[in-house]
């Protein structure tokens, strides 16, 4: 027969319990409670060392409810994201271990990083709270928790209003989610939003100002990314451009025809077929451009050797979303 808890177990409970029952007092003084906190924090301490990150985490999350009395919203902000670490460090655990659980940790965390960004957004630190829907979205994509990995992506950018780089991240990271779910048409929208943070920028940067340089000619391909990369060309936003168009040509020959034909960037398309003279990009490598035409060509000739050739010689100027995509057309014609 077991005897009973471990003592460390016992020594545990017996301690949470007498910092607890200072707390319960009628009548309460900032000191006790500020000293309640810091016995809190020095037992979770204990435990984290001990490997115990689940009880770790509940510890953490009794000290942060004494910040909140304290009124204290940058503490207890503190000490919830800390919970939450604890609670994916348990799961991590569980997940090597192999452990025939329900992802109660994941979900603990989830909730914990979701009580921090309510706080963030209240005290208007919503820099502070995007970082941490990005942070919850990594490790979801860890535990293969994939579409809502997108939705926590898709939360940042909209938090990250006004900061286009680290929004156009974001979505771009939904995007990556969605394709690896086989949701192309949700990938798409994820492109489109991409194009719309940059086209805002641009509006705003150019507001009341001469078009620039860069503005398309008559005569030229008018299609979303054509415009704006030919002006953007010259700036970070020019090579993300480049690389979110060949990834919105390999999205678009997913689709079945009749609705590839109807959507929002099938003129896009219409200018990789060579319809409109065939130009190059000034924002894009020649190279990937022609490449990029040649698979589209292989496909509608129905040319397994030369899009198997095509793939082979764009394995390296692709990163590794867009070759799954390559690799999943390929697969059509076995």
């Amino acid at each position: 027969m077991a005897d009973g808890p471990p003592k460390e177990h016992v020594a545990f409970l017996a301690s949470y319990k007498a910092i607890s029952a200072k707390l319960k007092k009628r009548f309460l003084r900032k000191n006790t409670v500020v000293d309640a906190v810091d016995q809190y924090q020095h037992l979770s301490k204990w435990l984290e060392k001990d490997g115990v990150h689940q009880y770790a985490a509940f510890v953490t999350l009794a000290a942060a409810r004494c910040d909140e009395a304290l009124n204290n919203p940058t503490g207890e902000t503190e000490k919830v994201v800390r919970a939450a670490h604890l609670f994916m460090e348990g799961e991590m655990e569980a997940a090597n271990l192999d452990y025939a659980g329900f992802q109660e940790n994941l979900m603990e965390a989830v909730d914990c990083y979701e009580l921090a960004i309510d706080i963030y957004c209240k005290i208007r630190r919503t820099a502070f709270a995007a970082t941490l829907r990005s942070e919850v979205a990594n490790a979801l994509v860890v535990f293969g928790k994939l579409e809502e990995a997108a939705e926590q992506y898709s939360a940042a950018a909209l938090l990250l209003d006004g900061s286009p780089l680290p929004a156009i991240a974001a979505t771009e990271s939904a995007c990556e989610c969605k394709i690896r779910l086989l949701d192309f048409a949700g990938a798409l929208d994820c492109l489109g939003t991409m194009l719309d943070i940059m086209r805002a920028m641009r509006a705003s940067e150019w507001d009341n100002r001469a078009q620039p340089a860069g503005e398309p000619r008559a005569g030229t391909p008018q299609d979303d990314f054509w415009v704006l990369g030919s002006a953007l060309r010259h700036s970070a936003y020019g090579t993300i451009i480049a690389r979110i168009e060949v990834t919105c040509v390999l999205l678009l020959l997913q689709l079945p025809l009749a609705v590839r034909d109807a959507h929002r960037f099938a003129a896009l398309l219409v200018r990789y077929r060579g319809e409109d003279g065939g130009l190059c990009p000034s924002y894009m490598s020649e190279e990937v451009y022609l490449l990029t035409e040649s698979v589209l060509q292989a496909l509608e000739d129905e040319d397994l050797p030369a899009l198997q050739s095509v793939q082979s010689e764009l394995w390296f100027p692709l990163n590794a979303c867009q070759n799954e995509l390559l690799y999943t057309l390929n697969q059509l014609f076995r």
